[in-house]
């Protein structure tokens, strides 16, 4: 993140547990000592959580819907974090995460990175954008339970 001089982040889903555990980053206070972070999430607890635990001028977290945030988002995103929708199955969840990074493309460039949550499972919430982002030049790389989605070399 800091090679790529990354400074605006966009959270799409919250912290939603309050004590560390493994497997539940608390990536957002980190990322606030990096840049702006834009946090959203439809869970008012979530977002009153998140603002307690971060406590920084540097987060603006709201309570919204992913998509929306995203439709409404008018700066360029040096790094998007999708974690928005639960990883149940029957549910519409990896079509929603698709949806987010469709609306994001507008703000992203050639440097931003894209980091998407629950990959370890095999219907994991980037299921359906890694061929979408492949055909639109984005290379992948599995790091632990996430996949890191990159343009050019990182």
């Amino acid at each position: 993140m800091r090679k790529r001089k990354v400074n605006t982040i966009v959270e799409i889903g919250s912290i939603r547990n309050e004590h560390w555990a493994e497997g539940d980053g608390h990536s957002t206070k980190h990322w606030a000592e990096i840049g702006e972070v834009y946090s959203y999430d439809i869970n008012p607890d979530a977002i009153k959580l998140t603002t307690r635990l971060v406590n920084s001028d540097r987060l603006h977290a709201e309570v919204k819907d992913g998509i929306q945030a995203l439709k409404e988002f008018k700066k360029p995103i040096d790094f998007l974090y999708l974690d928005g929708w639960d990883a149940i199955p029957g549910t519409d969840y990896q079509e929603k995460h698709l949806e987010a990074f469709k609306e994001a493309e507008k703000n992203l460039h050639s440097h931003s990175l894209v980091l998407i949550d629950d990959m370890e499972i095999e219907e994991g919430k980037g299921k359906l954008i890694l061929p979408y982002a492949a055909e639109k030049g984005w290379k992948y790389e599995r790091i632990g339970k996430q996949m890191l989605l990159y343009k050019g070399e990182i």
